[in-house]
């Protein structure tokens, strides 16, 4: 499943940042591209951290941060291009469910913690 929705949610994000970057330039913008380009890093970083190095619980945390710094990127395009922020929204809500799905994993795996500490 993993496979065939990350695509989907990360052409829907470029697509939104490059309708941010088509807009005058301002603040508001440059808050929304900010925060565009850090979601756009953090996918990359739990990525490595949940997979690679099978940090579980620390990927639970990043994934959770992820939806605060997702939901922070949708407001913020809101004021700058609705339909940028509206392809945002499946991001969040995918967050939302990474996150869940971490963090039973870390629940369910008491040792990875020490991989954590790695």
């Amino acid at each position: 499943m993993f496979g065939a929705v990350w695509p989907v949610l990360e052409t829907g994000l470029a697509v939104g940042g490059y309708r941010l970057l088509r807009q005058p330039a301002g603040p508001r913008r440059t808050s929304a591209v900010g925060l565009w380009l850090l979601n756009t890093a953090m996918v990359g970083g739990w990525t490595e951290i949940f997979f690679r190095k099978r940090a579980l619980r620390s990927g639970a945390v990043v994934a959770g941060t992820m939806v605060a710094t997702g939901g922070a990127y949708v407001a913020a395009a809101a004021k700058v291009d609705r339909p940028a922020a509206l392809l945002g929204v499946p991001f969040v809500g995918w967050l939302g469910f990474a996150t869940l799905l971490a963090t039973r994993i870390s629940a369910r795996n008491p040792d990875s913690d020490a991989a954590d500490a790695r």
